[in-house]
């Protein structure tokens, strides 16, 4: 460690952007840090202004950087050397055309929810009723509801779009409204409350035409086999869902019941072994559509209360 300390401390000249990558992303390949040449680039583009590092010119990859660039650099890499996840390390990441801020522990939103956040869109512009209510259990940083209200805040339907977003963990609830702020989404039709589900439903009389859902669903056994930037500072209550992976999924269920008009849905994503087990789940719903991911796993499930 004192080493690399002492690399980046002591140099024959000012480092240029390009070997200041250079130099972290042979850092980070020596300390077993995964994905290293993203890593460094990703924070690299973050201290410099930019998204990605392909939106560095040439010429400003040969720029001598400052003292100040290098500082920033540098801490924020050595935060990465301990696997910290990089949306922690630059505390943003971009969802669904959104930028959002991103603190530890809470869920970090992963690109195949998009395909989930498209599918809620779909069937609430399809959706016959002139006001639609949807209530987002679990909502993390608030990405998937606020993925929704930016995809339909163009169309007539967000006017009479209502969105209520639960999490028992206080911490989610305020990073949600702080990127509800951050994004100007906060003047729209949303409501956020720190409750769990089962909690919500025995106090809440009104009826929702929809719910959506990210849960924990990671069996016990996969657990074990989590990534280090996973396992060690990501929320657990986030990830495991039990045994089978279903704990939390059965207790949505179980409160939807109540919370649901009648023809109501629900769409969640599960674990590619979920599908087959949620046919005949619960008596009060039916599976109706199962949609695959970008990797061909069966991702997504539908279920219609009857």
């Amino acid at each position: 460690m004192r080493r690399f300390l002492s690399e980046v401390a002591f140099r024959a000249k000012p480092p240029t952007v390009t070997t200041k990558l250079q130099e972290w992303k042979r850092l980070f390949e020596e300390h077993n840090i995964s994905e290293p040449q993203p890593s460094a680039e990703f924070i690299i583009s973050h201290v410099l202004g930019k998204k990605t590092y392909g939106q560095i010119s040439h010429a400003d990859r040969r720029r001598v950087l400052d003292v100040v660039e290098i500082t920033e650099i540098d801490n924020l890499c050595k935060k990465r050397l301990t696997k910290l996840p990089i949306q922690y390390v630059i505390e943003e990441w971009d969802f669904s055309k959104l930028t959002l801020k991103i603190k530890p522990p809470v869920f970090i939103p992963r690109p195949e929810t998009e395909e989930l956040v498209k599918l809620v869109c779909d069937d609430i512009n399809l959706s016959p009723t002139s006001r639609f209510s949807l209530l987002e259990v679990g909502c993390g940083s608030g990405a998937i509801s606020l993925a929704v209200l930016h995809s339909l805040k163009h169309k007539q339907i967000h006017k009479n779009l209502f969105i209520t977003a639960i999490d028992k963990d206080e911490k989610a609830v305020r990073l949600m409204e702080e990127n509800a702020d951050h994004t100007k989404l906060n003047s729209y039709n949303l409501k956020v409350f720190t409750s769990d589900i089962r909690c919500f439903s025995e106090t809440k009389q009104c009826k929702y035409d929809g719910l959506v859902s990210n849960p924990p669903y990671i069996p016990t056994n996969d657990m074990k086999s989590l990534q280090p930037e996973i396992s060690f500072y990501e929320s657990e209550i986030s990830l495991h869902g039990g045994t089978e992976g279903l704990d939390v999924i059965k207790e949505i269920l179980d409160a939807a019941k109540h919370l649901l008009k009648t023809g109501g849905w629900i769409w969640m994503e599960v674990d590619a072994s979920h599908p087959k087990l949620l046919k005949n789940f619960n008596s009060n719903f039916y599976l109706d559509k199962v949609e695959k991911d970008f990797l061909d796993r069966e991702r997504f499930v539908k279920l219609i209360k009857m």
